[in-house]
């Protein structure tokens, strides 16, 4: 992303003096330029700029109209983005009148008839039944979906600034503030650019945070959102396109297979270690939240390694035991086990053939796969990633298998290197398929990982780092 610097100065001297009284809009209102508007079903992605690049997942909306009527299905798969939810809202053309919403996000759900200033419909949460309402408010309002249209409908002017009132089931009323800042250029992921009014909004809303829309000025569509989520992370959803995609593709250095093999893990730097490491909780506050053993065993004679390892997390009661049993020096595997509290997951190896179970709320499901070619198991990820090639910009595909699923793979990323703990460390990424990101630290020189870093969600950081370095 890349804003115009004297734009921004621009925007920001002239804002004071541009100000104005807000304008509190209703659906229909006079202000608003929907008659220019385009309506069409996309697919915005949501990624972190800052201070790592990430993606977070996407949100699809689905738009269709039936004369005077607009009805948007929007499912959101954005969990650490806070957005996991599914929803389908109804609304009158032009005016942005609404007509229902209906939502569900993880065990909740709301659904909200408006008719004019009388709103009926219910909320539940868990396993309670959903508790019905009838409000009439004093005046209309908008669903908070609608948010979006309205940051496109309104007059392009410096300091013009406008109320927009919401209901929904679980919130109820909240208003928000819409305030067009200015002009400024924005870079879209394909490297194009576009020249955008910025209209940054705010809400009532306890822990809300400002959003920036970034509107192109001669169509009037929707070019980015950013935000800045807590830890000062920066966040841009922007609409998926081809060209976005093609963009995205043509950066990436193309992925190498990781699997049996193929010798392409340096096996050789699988040496017996015991290590102990602390927990730590890095921002939004500093705290020791738990411990991490790891040990490695080969046994040359009988051609195997050995790994175990244990993560407890007192502060959150968890604790993780991990073993796997890889074949030396072909790393192909043996045996897995893993123990995360109730949860037991035993998998034997043979050739192509998977076997084993799953206990999981006292049931127990026998897991049997036969795969097209060779993998190693899972748990094995986490020593693998210090064995691939340490060459800035290698990306390898870590070939694995998922018990319920069948062949998967994870992505390992070798960055840039910085100093960790007064030693040249490579950064190596590692992906896997929901998304989430694991960062290893690793010693340019010997191979060990010297902290592994994670992000569980936005704005929360968790380093695994050595005992003896504290």
């Amino acid at each position: 992303m890349r804003i115009s610097l004297l734009a921004s100065l621009l925007a920001f001297v002239a804002a004071p003096v541009l100000a104005q009284d807000a304008v509190v809009l209703r659906p229909g209102h006079p202000d608003l330029m929907t008659a220019g508007l385009t309506l069409d079903s996309e697919t915005i992605g949501i990624r972190v700029v800052e201070p790592a690049p990430q993606d977070l997942g996407t949100v699809a909306s689905t738009v269709s109209r039936d004369g005077d009527v607009v009805t948007i299905v929007t499912e959101a798969d954005a969990p650490q983005a806070g957005q996991a939810y599914e929803s389908t809202v109804m609304l009158s053309w032009p005016s942005l009148a609404p007509i229902s919403r209906t939502r569900t996000a993880g065990n909740s759900t709301g659904t909200t008839t408006y008719d004019g200033t009388h709103m009926t419909g219910s909320y539940g949460r868990g396993d309670f039944d959903p508790l019905p309402f009838d409000i009439t408010l004093a005046t209309p309002v908008f669903q908070p979906e609608a948010i979006p249209l309205l940051a496109r409908a309104l007059p392009f002017r410096a300091g013009y600034t406008a109320t927009v009132p919401t209901f929904t089931a679980d919130r109820r009323v909240r208003d928000y503030t819409l305030t067009v800042v200015g002009e400024e250029s924005f870079t879209r992921a394909d490297g194009t650019t576009a020249e955008a009014w910025v209209v940054e909004e705010t809400s009532s809303g306890r822990g809300s945070s400002a959003r920036r829309h970034f509107v192109e000025a001669s169509t009037r569509a929707l070019v980015a959102t950013t935000s800045t989520a807590r830890g000062g992370t920066q966040i841009v959803s922007e609409p998926v396109t081809e060209a976005s995609l093609a963009a995205m593709a043509s950066a990436e250095t193309p992925a190498v297979d990781l699997r049996p093999g193929l010798d392409r893990l340096a096996a050789d730097a699988l040496v017996d270690y015991d290590k102990s490491w602390v927990v730590k909780l890095v921002e939004p506050q500093q705290q020791d939240i738990g411990t991490l053993t790891r040990s490695v065993v080969v046994d040359r004679d009988a051609g195997t390694a050995t790994i175990n390892a244990e993560t407890v997390i007192a502060m959150a009661g968890q604790r993780t035991v991990e073993q796997s049993v890889v074949a030396y020096p072909s790393l192909s595997p043996i045996s897995m086990r893993v123990e995360a509290g109730e949860t037991v997951l035993d998998l034997a190896f043979d050739g192509l053939s998977v076997t084993g179970t799953r206990t999981a709320d006292g049931e127990t499901t026998d897991i049997e796969q036969t795969l097209e070619e060779a993998v190693y198991d899972p748990s094995f990820a986490a020593e693998a990633v210090r064995l691939i090639p340490l060459e800035a910009g290698f990306r390898g595909a870590f070939q694995t298998v998922d018990p319920r699923e069948g062949a998967t793979s994870i992505d390992m990323v070798v960055g840039e290197q910085e100093e960790v703990n007064g030693r040249t460390a490579w950064l190596v990424d590692v992906v896997a398929g929901g998304g989430g990101v694991q960062t290893f630290a690793i010693d340019a020189e010997t191979r060990e990982v010297l902290r592994i870093r994670i992000r569980p969600q936005l704005g929360v950081v968790v380093d695994f780092v050595p005992a003896e370095t504290e």
